[in-house]
């Protein structure tokens, strides 16, 4: 089971990836309504990336979900909004910036003031970083100032750990959340099950899409954030 990208292939998917959310309206909106409650989720392709015909990728969703109903922010919310009173909204942010510029990354204040008011802030960034050029120290602090900022007043913050097996930017992701007050979440057991990647579940022409989560690793990954909001 591949566990890494080739550094062109992790740009390429940094790069798309932040294209397709930067350039398309906050999905929630409705992260305003009083009557709903706010899921907000920052992360990189495995949370969205739009179509990008150089890897053979036709989605707007989590990538590699073979649909959007089956990524792990949609199977997160069908979880959350089956227990009693669950009316979720969801906004999508990209966390693309704070992966390739964590000293000089900035959460905009409006997503801040979203995530402020929200009961489940989902961070699900650190694939795409590239240690040797940027250091895991500034990461650290660049993550730290970010989940600060995100934490929400009266719920709980979730940071999630890199899929592709790295145990030091693991270790990094959970110093600099353990800062900010808020909860790991690892997911080395389930990526490291070869049938939770998308290559698994269907033929997949790109070997760094295939890698990516199918809809059995969305689903593990959806549960284990499920399990530590509710714990």
């Amino acid at each position: 089971m591949l566990l890494d990208f080739s550094r062109s292939t992790k740009l390429s998917l940094i790069a798309g990836a932040f294209a397709a959310l930067a350039c398309v309206p906050a999905l929630a909106a409705d992260c305003g309504n009083k009557d709903m409650k706010c899921l907000v989720v920052i992360g990189n392709s495995i949370t969205r990336h739009g179509p990008a015909e150089e890897l053979d990728w036709r989605g707007d969703w989590g990538m590699a979900a073979s649909s959007a109903d089956k990524d792990f922010v949609s199977q997160l919310l069908k979880q959350l909004q089956a227990k009693p009173g669950g009316r979720w909204a969801v906004r999508k942010e990209g966390g693309f910036e704070l992966e390739g510029n964590p000293a000089g990354y900035r959460v905009p204040n409006d997503l801040a003031r979203v995530a402020r008011g929200a009961e489940l802030v989902v961070l699900e960034v650190g694939d795409n970083l590239d240690a040797k050029r940027i250091g895991l120290p500034t990461f650290v602090r660049g993550y730290a100032d970010a989940a600060r900022a995100l934490r929400p007043a009266n719920g709980k913050l979730i940071c999630v750990g890199v899929w592709w097996s790295n145990p030091d930017k693991d270790t990094a992701i959970k110093n600099a959340c353990a800062q900010a007050g808020g909860v790991f979440v690892d997911l080395a057991d389930v990526s490291s099950v070869a049938g939770n990647s998308a290559r698994s579940e269907r033929s997949i022409a790109h070997e760094g899409v295939g890698s990516h989560p199918g809809d059995a690793g969305m689903r593990a990954i959806a549960s284990k954030i499920h399990q530590a909001f509710v714990r």
